[in-house]
């Protein structure tokens, strides 16, 4: 009996569907799906965990508390149990209800603050699962973000000239922050981790190549070869234009590539052939359309997904992005639907 998880390693090993291609998601947020309203699967937003990481590039402080966390510190201790538990029992029920090859664990929080917290909903996803799904969790970002303000931007830009050597200390502090998560979530039965940072626009890249060279990849490269050590998998998710350093990210060797925007110079079938017998494809099934297109517009932007990346094998269904709250539900199941149709195109 072949398990979702064989299903999912498979693709990340590059090798051709065992029955038929795998789907999953990075981060789902619509919960009613299996009649749960829980607020807390995304415990913080993106400005928190930009702001917090562009403090620790600067110098500055970390967030007291973050803006959807404060709810959860309020509760008691047993509130708090049974809100963990929820929150395992939901990414399962959503896994079994749109038959999904992995389970993504992913609170939002780009620290050690509630490691704890993370770390036992892996565990309750995997006993409840019995280890039927390839469990990840977002070690969230490893390299040199973009910076998240005009300020910041101006910290960032007068560091790259001033001081070089200061600012690489300081990516080895994030990167070894991001490394610590990640042998946690290992450690708890995790399969596989997230490197979330962006590195790019949809017009292209946000530093100069000669800056990702030096500032960026070289930390991308150790992340993926610790993973790699570790035995786990390593999923580099990035938005926007990067082609003209796709090649180098290749060379960093991720197990796989996630989101895969059709954006500027991104083509899918350059893309395809550029990563064949290297590198996993995870996603590329456009966001904008699953949220606001008609049901016949998002299955055929799912077709053409899967008929531009799974030939040749090593490709798992997914969004451009990940479905976010103001996405309609039957939108996704329209997506989800036509996957079920056409997923055993082996071609």
């Amino acid at each position: 009996m072949i398990k979702p998880k064989d299903r999912m390693i498979n693709a990340l090993n590059l090798k051709m569907p065992l029955d038929y291609i795998p789907t999953f998601d990075n981060d789902f947020r619509l919960t009613e799906a299996v009649g749960r309203k829980i607020n807390y699967l995304n415990w913080s937003n993106n400005k928190n965990v930009m702001e917090n990481a562009d403090n620790l590039l600067t110098g500055g402080s970390d967030i007291e508390k973050y803006e959807y966390s404060k709810e959860y510190l309020g509760l008691s201790l047993k509130e708090k149990e049974k809100l963990l538990k929820e929150q395992a029992e939901t990414y399962v029920k959503l896994a079994e209800k749109y038959e999904w090859a992995g389970i993504t664990v992913n609170l939002g929080v780009a620290d050690d603050r509630f490691l704890d917290e993370e770390i036992r909903i892996i565990k309750e996803v995997k006993k409840l699962s019995g280890n039927e799904f390839f469990i990840v969790a977002n070690m969230k970002m490893g390299t040199m973000i973009i910076p998240a303000s005009g300020k910041s931007m101006l910290k960032n830009a007068i560091q790259l000239k001033e001081n070089p050597e200061e600012l690489k200390e300081r990516l080895e502090v994030l990167m070894n922050k991001a490394l610590h998560r990640a042998n946690k979530f290992i450690g708890a039965g995790c399969d596989g981790v997230l490197e979330t940072t962006d590195y790019s626009l949809n017009t292209g890249l946000y530093f100069p190549i000669s800056v990702m060279k030096e500032f960026v990849l070289p930390y991308l490269f150790r992340i993926s070869e610790t993973i790699r050590k570790w035995g786990a998998y390593l999923i580099k998710d990035t938005d926007g234009d990067y082609m003209e350093i796709f090649d180098d990210v290749i060379d960093c060797k991720p197990h796989a590539l996630s989101s895969l925007q059709r954006t500027g110079k991104m083509d899918m079938k350059i893309i395809k052939e550029k990563t064949k017998n290297k590198v996993c494809l995870i996603g590329n099934v456009s966001n904008r359309i699953v949220q606001s297109g008609t049901v016949e517009q998002i299955e055929k932007e799912t077709i053409r997904s899967v008929e531009e990346l799974s030939p040749g094998g090593g490709y798992i269904l997914a969004t451009d992005n990940c479905i976010f709250e103001d996405i309609p539900l039957r939108n996704y199941e329209a997506m989800n639907n036509k996957w079920r149709e056409i997923r055993t195109n082996k071609t």
